[in-house]
């Protein structure tokens, strides 16, 4: 009589087992769905062309329009830091061409320090995933004004 009891409840089980499975099933590939549309939404490649000369960096060009903005420096002043700013979780492309002499580009932050031939295009390649504002400076000594070439990158939400 045992044994026919035990039958009776192994279809209630087999039916247990499969909604659980079911429901797992679905948090799972619900959750990782939820995270990769989450990862792209957030994470937008952004193109910055700048160039880099004695005392300064400035931006030329950023790619899609409109993803990005900065302040542009007027002719001949060397005295305006440059500022970009980009949202969090934007892949930055930085284009860095060299106009003069030997130069360097580091945002201590992002572990990045690139050197920058003249003549040369260096492309530097991170994923802005903290908020806040950065100072970006010149690694190489460029002459009297190097203390003074840097700017700021600022990554809001």
């Amino acid at each position: 009589m045992r044994n026919r009891d035990d039958m009776k409840q192994v279809p209630v089980i087999i039916v247990l087992v499969a909604i659980v499975a079911a429901a797992a099933y679905l948090m799972l590939t619900t959750e990782s769905f939820g995270r990769a549309r989450e990862t792209r939404q957030s994470s937008n490649v952004v193109t910055i062309d700048m160039t880099t000369r004695q005392w300064r960096f400035d931006v030329i060009w950023v790619s899609p329009p409109g993803s990005a903005s900065f302040v542009v420096n007027p002719p001949g002043d060397q005295l305006a830091d440059p500022m970009i700013t980009v949202r969090k979780g934007d892949t930055i492309v930085l284009r860095i061409k060299d106009l003069d002499v030997p130069h360097g580009f580091a945002i201590e932050e992002f572990g990045i320090n690139a050197f920058t031939p003249p003549g040369e295009i260096v492309e530097v390649k991170f994923v802005a995933n903290q908020m806040g504002h950065f100072t970006f400076f010149c690694t190489v000594f460029c002459g009297t004004g190097h203390p003074n070439h840097k700017g700021t990158l600022i990554v809001q939400a």
